[in-house]
C-alpha cells in the first residue's frame, strides 16, 4: 500500500487519506479566464476512488468555481461551484484515470464589481486506496 499523507481511517479496509494540499488559501477578482492556483499529479497505482474537496466563499452577487483541469487529457475532472457567503465545504468525484496524469486547480469568479472576490481555501484531493 502506499504511504499515507495526512492520515488514514485505520483497520484492514481500504484507507483513505488526504494525498495532496493543492492549495492553502487562494482568492481571485479576475472576472476573465482564470487563476491558477495549485497543480497535482496522480498515479493511480493501488487508488480506488479519488475527490476533490475545499472549503470556500464568495461575496453577495458572484459566483466562485474551483475546477480541477487534468493537464494531459485537456479536460476539467471535476468542479465546485460556491454562491453561499459563509465557508462553505464542497466535494466532486473525480475518475481515477488509467496512468498517471498532471493536473491543475483554478480558481474563477463570474459576477459581482471588480473587486468582490471568490476564496477557496484547504483545497485537497482525498485517496481511497486499494
Amino acid at each position: 500500500m502506499p504511504a499515507s499523507y495526512g492520515g488514514s481511517s485505520g483497520g484492514s479496509g481500504p484507507t483513505t487519506s488526504t494525498l495532496a494540499l493543492l492549495a492553502s488559501l487562494a482568492s481571485t477578482v479576475t472576472t476573465s479566464g482564470h487563476d491558477v492556483v495549485g497543480y497535482a499529479r496522480i498515479d493511480p497505482d493501488s487508488v480506488a476512488s479519488l475527490t476533490l474537496e475545499a472549503n470556500g466563499r464568495v461575496v453577495s452577487g458572484v459566483t466562485g468555481t474551483l475546477v480541477l483541469y487534468d493537464l494531459d487529457a485537456a479536460a476539467a475532472v471535476a468542479t465546485l461551484t460556491w454562491t453561499e457567503t459563509a465557508v462553505t465545504r464542497k466535494t466532486a468525484s473525480v475518475t481515477v484515470p488509467g496512468a498517471a496524469h498532471n493536473y491543475e486547480l483554478r480558481l474563477s469568479k463570474s459576477g459581482g464589481a471588480e473587486s468582490d472576490f471568490a476564496v477557496v481555501g484547504g483545497a485537497n484531493l482525498l485517496v481511497t486506496w486499494s
